[in-house]
C-alpha cells in the first residue's frame, strides 16, 4: 500500500495500527534528520524534517478519515480541516509549506546546498508541530 492511498483494504492492520505506524515513521524521520544533521548532510536533513511532518499530518488525517493522494493533496486537506477551523494557525502551516519547498529544492536542484545555519532553526519548529499533532491524536482516543 502506498502512503497516499485510502487504507480501505488493509487486512493486517486496524486503522489505529496504521495511524500508530505513521506516527512511528514520523519519529524515525526526525531521528534520521538529527543523524544527518550531525553528519553534515543538510539537504538530507531538510528532507527528513519534511517527512517527519508529512507522516504526522498523514496520521492526523487518517484519524479523521481524510485521505490525500499527493503531497499537495495532504496539505490541502490539512489546511481545510485543521487550519481554517482554527486548530492550527497559518504560521504553523507555513512551517510545513516551507519545508515542502525546501525539500523539493534540496532533492531536485543541483545547485541548492543548505547550510547548518539554514537547517538548525527548523528542528524546534518541527518538534513543536509534531507534539501538537500527537497530543491531538491522543485526545481523540
Amino acid at each position: 500500500m502506498m502512503i497516499f492511498e485510502e487504507p480501505g483494504n488493509v487486512p493486517y492492520a486496524t486503522m489505529n495500527e496504521l495511524i500508530r505506524l505513521r506516527v512511528d515513521k514520523s519519529k524515525l524521520a526526525m531521528r534520521d534528520a538529527e543523524n544527518n544533521y550531525n553528519m553534515g548532510s543538510y539537504n538530507l536533513t531538510i528532507n527528513r524534517l519534511y517527512y517527519a511532518m508529512f507522516y504526522m499530518i498523514s496520521a492526523l488525517l487518517l484519524k479523521f478519515q481524510l485521505y490525500g493522494k499527493t503531497h499537495k493533496g495532504i496539505l490541502i486537506l490539512f489546511s481545510e480541516h485543521f487550519v481554517k477551523t482554527g486548530f492550527f494557525t497559518k504560521s504553523e502551516t507555513e512551517v510545513y509549506e516551507k519545508l515542502f519547498t525546501m525539500r523539493m529544492e534540496g532533492d531536485y536542484d543541483d545547485f541548492v546546498l543548505f547550510s547548518k545555519e539554514q537547517v538548525e532553526p527548523w528542528f524546534e519548529k518541527v518538534r513543536a508541530f509534531m507534539q501538537v499533532i500527537e497530543r491531538k491524536l491522543e485526545s481523540e482516543n
